[in-house]
């Protein structure tokens, strides 16, 4: 964690005499969380990223008066927003519900607000190494509404925003000044570092939905269940922009039915569930297959369970990490929208589009205390363009074969402290 106040923790240089920036002040105007700076020799004053977020990674300055934006790393899209929401810099009331759960006097504030749902989600485990490792302090937690049913139980305070992720962009005065005015009443404020993919040994996924994940030790045990993470936006299709073979064979035909509002590439995707759950049911008759995610249901065959949703609120949200804690395998594409399945499935096939290959594990939570071999046998990355009867392949080498990779690769059965021969001989079977 960093001191807000009354020291503020960051260090900038004046981009145009290199002079150290000394801080002025400290400011919340929505996702960003930044200092104000004043340049003891240009005069010119700032406001840089805190060592926050993103702004770990990403930091940058932003000039006061000209909304010029200076940034360490080139072309990067932290510096993009940040020119861009201060260009249209607001001071606009949002609703806000401010809920206490107990007193505080040593606030650590959590600030999960973000564009993307994703960048919500990933900084608000951030919570628990507080809750756990600094009990003496208070954590506030900033967040937008649709995630509050998140929040674990020990914090202090809850502010959760009633506004579009897109508005979480924003550079709201009304905001830091809300923040501020509460804030202001402490001797001493701290702001979490807020990691953007904070390490799975810092998090327990029950302790934020509630819901046991995948019971790995009874693998065998359970009737085989696959769940495909459906999404309308992001398609198990091909793309007229994946390669120039794809535009010459069949973007152009997208394209044109595209023009016309007839979405052949949905009904790709359709075909490609369908295939898949057919090819499973041959291999695994009594298999349980189901459609989740965001979608309008309809027009799958009887003996694959339909549960997607056109919205969802807290109960479908639960019922959906209840599906993905009893399946063996979840299967989606690269995205946000693998986060809450990954972290309650007990093994992942991700299909990746050509342009996300250079963020892959980025939507992933792995499971705790995960080792090395067993997370790359178990969370598996093909090309979206694979076919259904190549992930079907797959899917089936993961239901059959994952606990005898368990006794070859888990860490009872490889490290030299933790090997349990008792265990070991309470395995014996009679040979059929």
């Amino acid at each position: 964690m960093i001191e807000l106040h009354p020291n503020t923790e960051v260090d900038h240089s004046c981009p145009i005499c290199n002079t150290d920036l000394p801080v002025e002040d400290w400011h919340i105007p929505g996702m960003r969380m930044v200092a104000e700076l004043l340049c003891p020799e240009c005069d010119c004053r700032f406001f840089g990223d805190l060592p926050v977020g993103h702004g770990l990674v990403y930091p940058a300055l932003v000039h006061a008066e000209t909304g010029e934006v200076y940034q360490e790393v080139e072309n990067n899209w932290f510096a993009n927003w940040l020119e861009e929401s201060y260009a249209d810099r607001k001071h606009e009331q949002v609703p806000i519900n401010k809920e206490t759960e107990h007193d505080i006097s040593k606030p650590i504030v959590l600030n999960c607000l973000d564009g993307l749902y994703g960048h919500s989600l990933l900084k608000l485990l951030n919570a628990q190494y507080y809750l756990d490792k600094k009990p003496n302090y208070d954590l506030i937690i900033l967040i937008p509404s649709n995630l509050k049913w998140l929040v674990p139980e020990g914090v202090a305070g809850v502010w959760s925003f009633d506004i579009p992720l897109s508005r979480a962009r924003e550079w709201n005065d009304w905001i830091s000044q809300e923040v501020k005015s509460f804030l202001k009443q402490f001797d001493q404020v701290w702001g979490s570092v807020a990691f953007s993919h904070p390490h799975p040994e810092d998090y327990d996924i029950t302790r934020y939905t509630d819901i046991q994940s995948f019971p790995l030790d009874s693998w065998s045990e359970m009737t085989p269940t696959v769940t495909y993470i459906w999404r309308d936006d992001r398609l198990w299709a091909p793309s007229r922009h994946s390669s120039q073979t794809s535009k010459k064979a069949c973007g152009t035909i997208y394209w044109a039915a595209e023009k016309l509002g007839i979405n052949l590439r949905k009904g790709k995707q359709r075909r490609n569930v369908v295939r898949l759950a057919k090819n499973l049911k041959s291999a695994f008759p009594r298999i349980e297959f189901t459609v989740a995610g965001l979608g309008q249901p309809g027009g799958l065959p009887d003996f694959i369970t339909d549960a997607r949703t056109t919205s969802f609120d807290n109960n479908t949200e639960q019922k959906l990490c209840d599906k993905y804690s009893e399946s063996h395998v979840v299967i989606g594409i690269h995205g946000s929208n693998m986060l809450l399945p990954s972290a309650h499935a007990g093994s992942v096939v991700e299909l990746v589009p050509p342009k996300r290959w250079g963020n892959m594990t980025q939507d992933l939570l792995f499971g705790h205390g995960t080792g090395n071999r067993e997370s790359i046998y178990s969370y598996r990355h093909v090309p979206r363009s694979t076919a259904p009867k190549e992930v079907a392949i797959i899917v089936r080498s993961l239901l059959e074969k994952r606990p005898q990779n368990t006794l070859h690769m888990a860490q009872k059965w490889t490290c030299h402290e933790s090997i349990d021969y008792k265990e070991h001989r309470s395995r014996w079977k009679q040979v059929d």
